[in-house]
Protein backbone atom coordinates (compact mmCIF):
# COMPACT_ATOMS: atom_id res chain seq x y z
CA UNK A 1 0.00 0.00 0.00
CA UNK A 2 2.88 2.51 0.91
CA UNK A 3 4.27 2.35 -2.98
CA UNK A 4 0.90 3.26 -4.00
CA UNK A 5 1.01 6.60 -1.51
CA UNK A 6 4.72 6.82 -3.21
CA UNK A 7 3.66 6.98 -7.03
CA UNK A 8 0.86 9.18 -5.94
CA UNK A 9 2.99 11.57 -3.89
CA UNK A 10 6.46 12.33 -5.93
CA UNK A 11 5.05 14.43 -8.45
CA UNK A 12 3.37 16.91 -6.13
CA UNK A 13 7.02 17.02 -4.08
CA UNK A 14 8.86 19.09 -6.69
CA UNK A 15 7.41 22.60 -5.44
CA UNK A 16 4.18 21.16 -4.96
CA UNK A 17 3.55 21.89 -8.62
CA UNK A 18 2.03 19.11 -10.63
CA UNK A 19 4.52 17.90 -14.03
CA UNK A 20 4.09 14.75 -14.59
CA UNK A 21 6.12 14.47 -17.72
CA UNK A 22 9.13 14.82 -15.68
CA UNK A 23 8.37 11.91 -14.01
CA UNK A 24 7.68 9.65 -17.24
CA UNK A 25 10.98 7.53 -16.30
CA UNK A 26 12.12 7.61 -13.09
CA UNK A 27 16.17 6.01 -12.88
CA UNK A 28 15.35 3.62 -9.33
CA UNK A 29 18.07 2.67 -7.30
CA UNK A 30 16.39 0.12 -5.16
CA UNK A 31 16.16 -0.89 -1.46
CA UNK A 32 18.85 0.34 0.96
CA UNK A 33 19.33 -1.22 4.23
CA UNK A 34 20.68 0.61 7.38
CA UNK A 35 21.40 0.16 10.43
CA UNK A 36 18.53 1.15 12.04
CA UNK A 37 16.48 2.39 9.18
CA UNK A 38 15.09 1.31 5.51
CA UNK A 39 15.50 3.17 2.43
CA UNK A 40 12.78 2.06 -0.08
CA UNK A 41 12.33 2.85 -3.48
CA UNK A 42 15.43 5.56 -3.98
CA UNK A 43 14.85 7.00 -7.26
CA UNK A 44 15.72 10.15 -9.16
CA UNK A 45 13.36 12.01 -11.66
CA UNK A 46 14.50 11.75 -15.07
CA UNK A 47 15.36 14.98 -15.33
CA UNK A 48 17.85 15.09 -12.78
CA UNK A 49 19.08 11.41 -13.77
CA UNK A 50 22.24 12.14 -15.19
CA UNK A 51 23.64 13.96 -11.87
CA UNK A 52 23.44 10.99 -9.51
CA UNK A 53 24.67 7.53 -9.78
CA UNK A 54 23.75 5.09 -7.02
CA UNK A 55 24.52 5.77 -4.02
CA UNK A 56 26.52 4.25 -1.30
CA UNK A 57 24.72 3.29 2.57
CA UNK A 58 26.76 3.19 5.76
CA UNK A 59 25.23 3.18 9.06
CA UNK A 60 22.26 4.89 8.54
CA UNK A 61 23.59 7.66 5.57
CA UNK A 62 22.54 7.30 2.01
CA UNK A 63 25.89 8.61 0.32
CA UNK A 64 25.55 10.06 -3.32
CA UNK A 65 29.26 11.37 -3.33
CA UNK A 66 31.18 8.60 -4.99
CA UNK A 67 28.17 8.73 -7.79
CA UNK A 68 27.84 12.23 -8.67
CA UNK A 69 28.34 13.72 -12.44
CA UNK A 70 31.12 16.45 -12.89
CA UNK A 71 27.72 18.26 -14.77
CA UNK A 72 26.20 18.90 -11.56
CA UNK A 73 26.82 22.47 -11.42
CA UNK A 74 25.75 25.69 -12.80
CA UNK A 75 27.58 27.99 -15.05
CA UNK A 76 26.85 31.71 -16.27
CA UNK A 77 29.09 33.64 -18.62
CA UNK A 78 28.31 37.19 -20.23
CA UNK A 79 24.62 37.94 -18.28
CA UNK A 80 23.07 34.20 -18.75
CA UNK A 81 21.86 32.64 -15.89
CA UNK A 82 22.39 29.34 -15.26
CA UNK A 83 20.39 26.96 -12.50
CA UNK A 84 20.10 23.02 -12.00
CA UNK A 85 17.80 21.31 -9.83
CA UNK A 86 18.59 17.58 -8.77
CA UNK A 87 15.93 16.28 -6.66
CA UNK A 88 15.89 12.62 -4.61
CA UNK A 89 13.49 10.59 -3.44
CA UNK A 90 12.88 7.79 -1.14
CA UNK A 91 10.71 6.24 0.86
CA UNK A 92 12.20 5.91 4.79
CA UNK A 93 11.11 3.47 7.30
CA UNK A 94 12.29 3.19 11.07
CA UNK A 95 12.98 -0.65 11.90
CA UNK A 96 11.10 -2.29 15.05
CA UNK A 97 12.10 -0.27 18.25
CA UNK A 98 13.09 2.64 16.66
CA UNK A 99 11.86 5.89 15.28
CA UNK A 100 12.93 8.93 12.65
CA UNK A 101 13.63 12.13 14.66
CA UNK A 102 15.71 14.36 11.90
CA UNK A 103 16.62 14.19 8.50
CA UNK A 104 20.10 15.99 7.14
CA UNK A 105 21.60 16.42 3.92
CA UNK A 106 25.00 18.22 3.57
CA UNK A 107 26.84 19.07 0.65
CA UNK A 108 29.67 20.61 -0.64
CA UNK A 109 31.67 22.03 -3.53
CA UNK A 110 33.44 24.94 -5.20
CA UNK A 111 32.94 28.27 -7.04
CA UNK A 112 34.79 30.52 -8.56
CA UNK A 113 34.28 34.35 -10.52
CA UNK A 114 35.94 35.53 -13.54
CA UNK A 115 36.33 39.25 -14.57
CA UNK A 116 37.21 40.36 -17.99
CA UNK A 117 35.89 43.66 -18.64
CA UNK A 118 33.46 46.02 -16.97
CA UNK A 119 32.33 46.76 -13.72
CA UNK A 120 32.77 44.29 -10.78
CA UNK A 121 29.03 43.99 -9.16
CA UNK A 122 26.94 41.76 -7.33
CA UNK A 123 25.25 40.59 -10.14
CA UNK A 124 27.70 37.91 -10.45
CA UNK A 125 26.63 35.72 -7.92
CA UNK A 126 26.47 32.22 -7.16
CA UNK A 127 23.81 30.24 -4.70
CA UNK A 128 22.93 26.92 -3.31
CA UNK A 129 19.24 25.99 -1.88
CA UNK A 130 18.60 22.87 -0.45
CA UNK A 131 14.35 22.04 0.38
CA UNK A 132 13.49 19.29 2.04
CA UNK A 133 9.89 17.97 1.65
CA UNK A 134 8.18 15.37 4.06
CA UNK A 135 5.26 12.92 4.30
CA UNK A 136 4.81 10.89 7.43
CA UNK A 137 3.07 7.96 5.84
CA UNK A 138 3.33 5.46 9.75
CA UNK A 139 3.32 6.20 12.95
CA UNK A 140 4.16 3.55 16.16
CA UNK A 141 4.62 1.00 13.30
CA UNK A 142 1.58 0.99 11.71
CA UNK A 143 0.94 2.74 8.61
CA UNK A 144 -1.61 5.98 8.66
CA UNK A 145 -5.37 4.76 7.54
CA UNK A 146 -5.94 8.10 5.60
CA UNK A 147 -2.71 8.08 3.47
CA UNK A 148 0.81 10.24 4.13
CA UNK A 149 0.56 13.58 5.77
CA UNK A 150 2.12 16.31 4.48
CA UNK A 151 4.12 18.23 6.66
CA UNK A 152 5.63 22.20 5.39
CA UNK A 153 8.63 21.98 3.68
CA UNK A 154 12.03 23.12 5.15
CA UNK A 155 14.45 25.54 2.74
CA UNK A 156 18.04 26.33 3.44
CA UNK A 157 20.73 28.64 1.34
CA UNK A 158 23.84 26.50 1.80
CA UNK A 159 25.98 28.79 -0.14
CA UNK A 160 25.75 32.65 -1.08
CA UNK A 161 28.40 34.71 -2.81
CA UNK A 162 29.08 37.25 -5.29
CA UNK A 163 31.77 38.83 -7.15
CA UNK A 164 31.97 42.33 -5.88
CA UNK A 165 32.21 40.35 -2.11
CA UNK A 166 34.81 38.26 -2.81
CA UNK A 167 38.44 39.39 -2.39
CA UNK A 168 39.31 38.90 -6.25
CA UNK A 169 38.34 37.13 -9.06
CA UNK A 170 40.05 33.57 -10.14
CA UNK A 171 40.07 32.56 -6.59
CA UNK A 172 37.89 28.79 -6.11
CA UNK A 173 36.58 28.87 -2.58
CA UNK A 174 35.38 26.01 -1.27
CA UNK A 175 31.83 25.67 0.30
CA UNK A 176 30.16 23.30 2.92
CA UNK A 177 26.33 23.72 4.06
CA UNK A 178 23.30 21.35 5.16
CA UNK A 179 19.57 21.19 5.76
CA UNK A 180 17.92 19.50 8.83
CA UNK A 181 14.14 18.74 8.64
CA UNK A 182 13.17 18.46 12.20
CA UNK A 183 10.84 15.10 11.40
CA UNK A 184 9.74 14.40 15.17
CA UNK A 185 8.98 17.79 16.19
CA UNK A 186 7.07 19.47 13.22
CA UNK A 187 4.96 15.87 12.99
CA UNK A 188 3.58 17.28 16.53
CA UNK A 189 3.17 20.71 15.89
CA UNK A 190 1.56 20.72 11.82
CA UNK A 191 -0.03 17.71 12.70
CA UNK A 192 -0.85 16.63 16.30
CA UNK A 193 1.23 13.27 15.86
CA UNK A 194 2.33 12.45 19.27
CA UNK A 195 3.28 8.68 19.01
CA UNK A 196 6.90 7.52 17.15
CA UNK A 197 7.31 8.57 13.60
CA UNK A 198 8.23 4.98 11.88
CA UNK A 199 7.46 5.85 7.97
CA UNK A 200 8.59 9.13 5.82
CA UNK A 201 8.17 10.01 1.94
CA UNK A 202 11.08 12.47 1.39
CA UNK A 203 12.56 14.45 -1.61
CA UNK A 204 15.37 16.54 -1.18
CA UNK A 205 15.89 18.96 -3.78
CA UNK A 206 19.21 20.88 -4.26
CA UNK A 207 19.67 24.13 -6.44
CA UNK A 208 22.36 25.28 -7.81
CA UNK A 209 21.89 29.13 -9.35
CA UNK A 210 24.33 31.08 -11.66
CA UNK A 211 24.09 34.51 -12.50
CA UNK A 212 26.60 37.13 -14.21
CA UNK A 213 26.72 40.41 -15.91
CA UNK A 214 28.64 42.24 -19.19
CA UNK A 215 32.39 40.67 -18.93
CA UNK A 216 31.92 38.49 -15.99
CA UNK A 217 31.72 34.78 -15.21
CA UNK A 218 30.68 32.72 -12.03
CA UNK A 219 30.67 29.04 -11.78
CA UNK A 220 29.33 27.01 -8.73
CA UNK A 221 29.32 22.67 -8.76
CA UNK A 222 28.85 20.37 -6.28
CA UNK A 223 31.02 17.47 -5.62
CA UNK A 224 30.39 16.00 -2.31
CA UNK A 225 26.71 14.86 -1.33
CA UNK A 226 25.96 13.13 1.83
CA UNK A 227 22.41 13.41 0.79
CA UNK A 228 20.57 11.83 3.91
CA UNK A 229 21.89 11.43 7.13
CA UNK A 230 19.08 10.32 10.03
CA UNK A 231 19.30 11.02 13.62
CA UNK A 232 17.52 7.67 14.98
CA UNK A 233 17.02 7.69 19.02
CA UNK A 234 17.99 4.74 20.34
CA UNK A 235 15.05 2.01 22.04
CA UNK A 236 13.72 4.07 25.23
CA UNK A 237 14.07 1.78 28.37
CA UNK A 238 10.30 0.66 28.19
CA UNK A 239 10.88 -0.95 24.49
CA UNK A 240 13.73 -2.59 25.90
CA UNK A 241 12.17 -3.99 28.74
CA UNK A 242 9.27 -5.76 26.75
CA UNK A 243 11.81 -6.96 23.94
CA UNK A 244 13.20 -8.49 26.78
CA UNK A 245 9.61 -9.64 27.83
CA UNK A 246 8.70 -11.08 24.58
CA UNK A 247 11.84 -13.44 24.29
CA UNK A 248 12.07 -14.67 28.20
CA UNK A 249 8.45 -15.46 27.03
CA UNK A 250 9.03 -17.37 24.25
CA UNK A 251 11.88 -19.26 26.17
CA UNK A 252 9.37 -20.17 28.68
CA UNK A 253 6.80 -21.62 26.03
CA UNK A 254 9.91 -23.49 24.38
CA UNK A 255 10.76 -25.11 27.24
CA UNK A 256 7.32 -26.10 28.47
CA UNK A 257 6.87 -27.72 25.15
CA UNK A 258 8.09 -31.43 24.78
Amino acid sequence: MLSRFFSIALPLSLGCALNTTAWAAPIHFGDFEGDTVTYETVLVPESSGSLFGAPVISGDKLDFSSGLSTTFEADSLYGTPDSTLGSINAHITAKPGRALTEITATASGFYQFSHYIGDITADTAITATARIVARITAVDGVDLPGGPILLNPVDQVLVSDNLADLPGAGLIPSWGGSITFDVAQRAAIEAGISGKITGVLLTLDTTLDATSAAGTHSQIALRVYDAITLTVPEPTSASLLLLSGVVLATRRRQRSNP
